[in-house]
């Protein structure tokens, strides 16, 4: 089982949203959602900590080594 790591959690109105960021306190890594203003406060909790999640997990396999990638040409979708 993971250890539980600290979460900064701010809430911000802004309109008819909320936003709330969340940042993980060992490495810095930040998330937004936006939500409802009418949303309870755990529910926007839940789900900034699950993007923040995500993210970081996400960074974690892409950290690991892979196979190789192809790095010819240029990047597509991107505009420079």
């Amino acid at each position: 089982m993971k250890e539980p790591r600290e979460v900064i959690l701010e809430y911000q109105p802004v309109g008819r949203i909320m936003r709330v960021c969340a940042v993980d306190a060992d490495t810095g890594t930040e998330v937004v959602i936006q939500g409802p203003i009418d949303a309870s406060e755990e529910q926007l909790k839940r789900t900034a900590i699950a993007k923040l999640t995500y993210v970081l997990d996400r960074r974690g396999r892409q950290a690991a080594p892979s196979a190789p990638h192809r790095t010819a040409g240029p990047a597509r979708g991107h505009r420079v």
